[in-house]
């Protein structure tokens, strides 16, 4: 069991639901409490003017049922095929955004972990995606993979394995990044759940 969920359903003819999220704790409870997320954001909506208010009952939800002593980090966007792209970050890792060119940005943290604070505020930001685009979400599990020395994988080797694959399709790119971390781990077993979600923004041909 444990406390990292992801999901990427279709909520309109023309729009995309991605969310991951990463619960505090090990256990039971941690699985518990990810699973009433990943159920919480089945009702989102195409409408991207809804993505706070969303935000902001998990939020209240979580205080009141974990009274401050679990919390949880998301990430939560919605992608349009035009290429629209807009997304809250409770306080998650900052996914990578990486072109074919291999020009990497990161998608920046908006808000608190949920669960923190009853009346957290929780920004939305926005962004055009190009063809070819990529979307990089992990969870901190994968840079905190450790080798038999104690050395975290850590932000700045993550950044060098997405900018040297940037040109592989999404499916190829996740399997290398997780082939990465466990040629750095070296047999060690990972402390922590490990999750990758990878996307890639591809228009439709025109008819």
């Amino acid at each position: 069991v444990g406390g990292d969920t992801y999901d990427l359903r279709q909520v309109g003819p023309e729009c995309w639901s991605i969310v991951v999220t990463d619960v505090s704790g090990k256990g039971v409870g941690a699985a518990i409490l990810a699973s009433l997320l990943q159920g919480a954001f089945l009702g989102a909506s195409s409408n991207p003017e809804q993505m706070t208010a969303l935000i902001n009952t998990v939020n209240r939800y979580v205080v009141e049922r974990s009274e401050g002593e679990q919390y949880a980090t998301i990430f939560f966007a919605l992608l349009t095929s035009a290429g629209e792209l807009h997304w809250i970050n409770a306080g998650h890792c900052m996914p990578f955004l990486v072109s074919a060119s291999g020009a990497v940005d990161l998608l920046e943290v908006t808000g608190l972990p949920v669960g923190m604070l009853p009346f957290a505020n929780f920004e939305q930001k926005s962004r055009q995606l190009a063809a070819g685009d990529k979307i990089v979400i992990y969870s901190d599990g994968l840079t905190d993979v450790a080798n038999i020395d104690g050395k975290f994988l850590g932000n700045t080797r993550l950044k060098e394995i997405v900018i040297a694959n940037a040109a592989l399709d999404a499916q190829a790119l996740h399997d290398k990044l997780m082939e990465e971390a466990r040629a750095w781990a070296g047999g060690v077993a990972p402390a922590d759940d490990i999750t990758i979600t990878v996307l890639e923004f591809r228009p439709r041909t025109p008819a």
